[in-house]
């Protein structure tokens, strides 16, 4: 019975004897901590020429290895054959502080001892001088959790510590730090470990632990660790435990519940080829396989930027995959126009930012991908312009090939006829085999001695004209007036109260003076004035009156004149 117990608990014992690979691969020493070679440089020299701080603090994201450094220094510190850059890992401080039961090294979690009772602890057994080591160590992790109060009752003792006593702070909050704490620590900002080293880590845990795998496993593990050491090594142990000592990719992405590359290489597809039903089914196919909407959106929106950073630089030495999928990546690209990336880089953006907060989820991943398909190409403004180049070029080259009658003959005032106008008028319709049968032209009135009475009665057809390009300024243009012409200035007024319209038609003075040397044939040089309403009502009773006077005494002189006004049906415009 005794024999059949023992073995019982023998096999109990090595059942529970399984560490998991963040534990068992934790960092020993400094060449063992992975892409924070700032800090241990700085690390490693202050020891070696004897100017260590009284108090570190180590922020950073999480899993990149704070806690674990933080060890290794006060290791070599108070190694036997310390302080030396390098802990032995052999003597007897440093077996204790890795195994967390050192006298002289004290770790205390900042969560569950955040007040100020723990803190004033603290400040009775600094005045202890170590046991065995060199120092006595205090490493605090997570300290932002401390409450205030604990940070001021710690702040005299950090700032003049006793002799051989040195705090190590880790934090992934620093932010929440207060300053005066800050201010009194030498900081180091520990970085995210790039997916090739976390990639190059994984693939020796493997190989020591008989695991057999491939890059495109071990990339997507180092994806979805995001910069953490400790997650990826994490993930790795559920993959094994799914797959066994050998893990495919297929399963990887089966375990962490992620969207597959290729998934997303069907989805540009189906956007360069604009199929909306491939387009529903595959949403389809992503709903049913149960993904998460939001894991969705962010391995989308990476795909995008990848395809953007392919565009741009031609290369692809900043995206993050494997090999197999950055010549897709360039191949892709060369489909797409970096404003058309951006636009659906935009559209996958506002997709995960409405699910979130959606009660139908589904419904919006497939109307974002529903825009996705439609999207319209982007085309450059210079493309534009030149295409509208190349059709002026064409019609002018057609407008050359037509030809334009002569004037029309003109009568004077009294009926005699204009000795440069005695061409009759002739019909031009010209008939060759390929060409385009001309109408005859319709001839243009002359207009070299123009009146205001010309420019009066054109006046509707100028609006229309100017509304016809932009309707606003022709409305504005309405409630102004032509109210005199010499030579080639022209005056137009408005009312007092139409300020603003005044300054709109000056912005827009080409467009006006463009309009009527298309009518007149005859450039202008226009006037806008702003008058008084009663003034100019005044002055233009003032000017009837003036001219009715003057009209009576000139009949009286020369009574031709009434004769003329009778037998023309003339109007009086003005009396020089």
């Amino acid at each position: 019975m005794g024999a059949q117990l023992f073995l019982f608990i023998v096999f109990i014992k090595n059942k529970m004897a399984y560490t998991v690979t963040a534990r068992k691969w934790r960092p020993m020493t400094f060449n063992d901590v992975i892409g924070q070679e700032h800090v241990i440089i700085t690390l490693q020299n202050a020891i070696k020429y004897n100017r260590t701080a009284h108090a570190y603090i180590f922020s950073g994201p999480r899993g990149i290895g704070k806690t674990s450094t933080a060890r290794i220094l006060a290791k070599s510190l108070n190694c036997f054959h310390g302080p030396t850059t390098e802990p032995c890992n052999n003597c007897s401080n440093c077996i204790e502080i890795t195994e967390s039961r050192s006298m002289d090294v004290l770790e205390i979690d900042g969560a569950s001892n955040r007040g100020i009772d723990e803190i004033r602890n603290l400040r009775e057994n600094v005045r202890y001088v170590p046991v065995k080591g060199n120092y006595k160590i205090y490493i605090i992790d997570e300290v932002h959790m401390l409450t205030l109060q604990a940070f001021n009752a710690l702040l005299k003792t950090l700032e003049e510590p006793p002799d051989k006593v040195i705090f190590i702070f880790a934090t992934t909050q620093p932010y929440q730090v207060p300053l005066t704490i800050l201010s009194r620590c030498q900081r180091f900002d520990f970085k995210r470990i790039t997916t090739f080293d976390i990639i190059k880590q994984l693939k020796n845990i493997c190989n020591s632990e008989g695991i057999t795998t491939d890059n495109d496993s071990l990339s997507v593990i180092a994806k979805k660790a995001d910069g953490s050491m400790r997650d990826a090594q994490s993930l790795l142990d559920q993959i094994v435990s799914f797959s066994g000592d050998e893990i495919k990719t297929e399963n990887v992405f089966k375990v962490l519940g992620m969207v597959q590359q290729e998934i997303f290489f069907d989805i540009t597809d189906n956007i360069l080829n604009k199929d909306l039903k491939k387009g529903l089914e595959l949403s389809g196919k992503i709903i049913n396989e149960g993904y998460d909407l939001q894991e969705f959106f962010a391995g989308l929106i990476e795909h995008l930027r990848n395809l953007l950073v392919a565009k741009i630089t031609n290369s692809t030495d900043l995206i993050e995959t494997s090999e197999n999928y950055k010549n897709k990546y360039l191949q892709t690209a060369s489909h797409f126009k970096e404003d058309d990336i951006l636009r659906l880089i935009s559209i996958a953006s506002s997709g995960e930012i409405s699910i979130k907060r959606s009660p139908q989820p589904a419904i919006r991943m497939e109307t974002a991908l529903m825009k996705m398909f439609r999207i319209d190409r982007s085309v450059d403004i210079e493309e534009i312009v030149k295409k509208i180049d190349e059709i002026n070029e064409d019609l002018k080259g057609k407008s050359e090939q037509v030809h334009i009658p002569q004037k029309p003959e003109t009568l004077d005032l009294f009926g005699k006829r204009n000795n440069h106008n005695t061409t009759e008028k002739k019909k031009y319709s010209e008939k060759t085999e390929g060409t385009a049968h001309i109408k005859e032209s319709t001839p243009e009135p002359s207009y070299e001695n123009l009146t205001l009475n010309d420019i009066i009665n054109k006046w509707d057809e100028i609006i229309k004209k100017v509304e016809s390009e932009k309707p606003y300024v022709g409305a504005f243009l309405r409630e102004g007036k032509p109210t005199k012409i010499f030579n080639n200035e022209l005056e137009i007024s408005f009312s007092e109260k139409n300020g603003f319209h005044v300054t709109s038609i000056k912005n827009n003075k080409n467009l006006v003076s463009q309009v009527f040397e298309e009518t007149f044939h005859k450039k202008f040089i226009i006037k806008y004035l702003k008058i008084r309403e009663s003034n100019s009502t005044n002055s233009k009773n003032q000017h009837n009156e003036n001219l009715i006077k003057s009209l009576e005494k000139i009949k009286e002189k020369e009574p031709i004149i009434d004769d003329i006004i009778k037998s023309f049906d003339c109007r009086i415009k003005e009396i020089k």
